[in-house]
């Protein structure tokens, strides 16, 4: 009877296994990610470089890939204490287009760009959006990269966060 009961525990948890992967395989591969905004009344307000970058952090937050800004990245740096903040201000402001970045600039955007490609992303960089001498409305320069993430690190995710073992030094707020 005890071998019956841990065979169809088993077979139970691999059912649920297979159906939570099959549901992530279809949300997430065979599913068109833009679809997400079909009805989000943020996006269409967005405009020019805004509405790009909107979709990608929308992206991250519903766990269809990692996204990083160099932004991020230089307060990282900071942080680690690899640049102090003088420097981090300096090279945070890059220029409109590619080449109207200055020297410094250009040598942390390659930094970003080899370290982050390294790590299998896609860097992306957005030019401004110019509207005569000033930059248009949403239409900012962006840097920033991306990575899609694997279906088993996805699964992985989910059932590591399932069981939660509560313990006096745990606060749960909700």
């Amino acid at each position: 009877m005890a071998k019956y009961l841990f065979k169809r525990i088993l077979h139970g948890i691999f059912s649920v296994v297979c159906v939570v992967a099959i549901v992530m395989l279809m949300i997430y591969s065979i599913m068109d990610r833009n679809l997400v905004f079909a009805k989000d009344t943020n996006f269409n307000k967005q405009n020019n470089n805004a509405k790009i970058v909107y979709k990608y952090q929308k992206w991250e937050e519903y766990g269809y890939l990692d996204y990083v800004t160099y932004g991020d990245w230089l307060t990282e740096l900071r942080d680690n204490g690899e640049i102090d903040e003088e420097t981090r201000e300096t090279v945070v402001a890059f220029g409109t287009t590619e080449d109207k970045d200055s020297d410094e600039v250009k040598e942390y955007v390659e930094k970003f760009t080899e370290y982050y490609e390294s790590q299998g992303y896609e860097v992306e960089r957005v030019d401004a959006v110019m509207m005569g001498r000033k930059v248009a409305d949403g239409g900012r320069q962006q840097l920033f990269a991306y990575k899609d993430t694997p279906l088993l690190s996805r699964l992985w995710g989910y059932f590591s966060g399932i069981i939660k073992i509560d313990n006096i030094n745990y606060l749960f707020i909700c």
